[in-house]
């Protein structure tokens, strides 16, 4: 039988819960925080080592254009040599972020050389470069490639690693790390062959004009060079060969036309690359060519 209100024990409390807002339980509340702390621990604990395999991806890609295509870098000015050694430390470093160790002094030199691939970056992008060949052949926009490092950059500043330095192991992930640069280098020094190039001076060309000049080079490889296609990085651009098949000391003759009504608005320097490329794939001669865009009346414009 239960007593009367008044005969119960006054200490007694009696606890209600607050009710939940409606669609919340007690398992869901609190749990965006944990989401969030989940992140942060994962961000501490893996960032070295997604950016190993962005770096260790990008290498790879562009290893495989150095090593397919040796003209690579001709019309940015950067040697071949430059772009292999940056090639095979991007290999090495991005074999070494995977391991996870030395986290203090690895994150000062992720730091380093994100921060130059910003500012490589960031001069293409403003130079007006369709593609900053970032991932080899793959086409990258330079702004893209520019918002990704500043990202990293601004990830690395705010890391704080948890320092697994393992002396045992140093040995090994250094051996496991310098492998696939020694092998680019490697491949690189093995199967070089230097396609024949030429660079032609177009001059002075008005606005939305046209132009034409022709061209020869001596085939010096010491083989036949067969030409399966010409491929430009301009559509503005057009090369007309005498002939596609070239003895090793014969002339390769032919001749380059630049049509500018394609690109009306433009004016300034001009630089466009076209690759003769052979049935295998190879490439066989690279011309580069460059011309000055002013300004001009419509009167001009017509000029050959």
């Amino acid at each position: 039988m239960t007593p009367p209100p008044e005969l119960r024990n006054p200490a007694e409390v009696r606890c209600t819960a607050a009710p939940l807002p409606r669609g919340e339980s007690v398992q869901t509340r609190g749990g965006g925080r944990s989401y969030l702390r989940s992140i942060r621990r994962g961000w501490h604990r893996y960032l070295d080592v997604l950016l190993g395999a962005v770096l260790l991806t990008a290498g790879i890609l562009k290893g495989w254009q150095l090593l397919t295509d040796p003209s690579v870098g001709r019309a940015a000015g950067f040697p071949r040599e430059v772009l292999l050694a940056a090639t095979a430390f991007e290999l090495a470093f991005g074999s070494w972020l995977l391991a996870g160790l030395y986290r203090h002094l690895t994150r000062w030199i992720a730091l380093a050389w994100f921060t130059s691939l910003a500012a490589v970056a960031l001069a293409q992008a403003v130079g007006g470069a369709p593609s900053c060949a970032c991932l080899g052949t793959i086409h990258t926009n330079p702004w893209l490639m520019f918002a990704f490092d500043v990202v990293a950059v601004v990830a690395l500043g705010l890391w704080s690693p948890h320092d697994y330095s393992s002396p045992r192991h140093l040995l090994t992930v250094l051996c496991l790390s310098l492998l696939p640069a020694a092998g680019l280098l490697g491949f690189a020094s093995l199967f070089v062959h230097e396609p024949l190039f030429v660079e032609i001076d177009l001059g002075a060309i008005a606005q939305g004009g046209q132009k034409q000049q022709a061209f020869q080079v001596v085939n010096t490889s010491g083989a036949l060079v067969e030409v399966a296609t010409v491929a430009t990085s301009c559509p503005c651009a057009r090369i007309q060969l005498e002939r596609s098949d070239i003895s090793t000391g014969q002339l390769l003759v032919g001749n380059v036309s630049m049509d500018l009504r394609s690109k009306p608005d433009f004016v300034g320097n001009l630089t466009v690359e076209a690759k003769g490329v052979r049935r295998r794939g190879r490439v066989a001669f690279v011309l580069l060519i460059r011309a000055r865009v002013y300004a001009a009346s419509s009167a001009d414009k017509g000029t050959l």
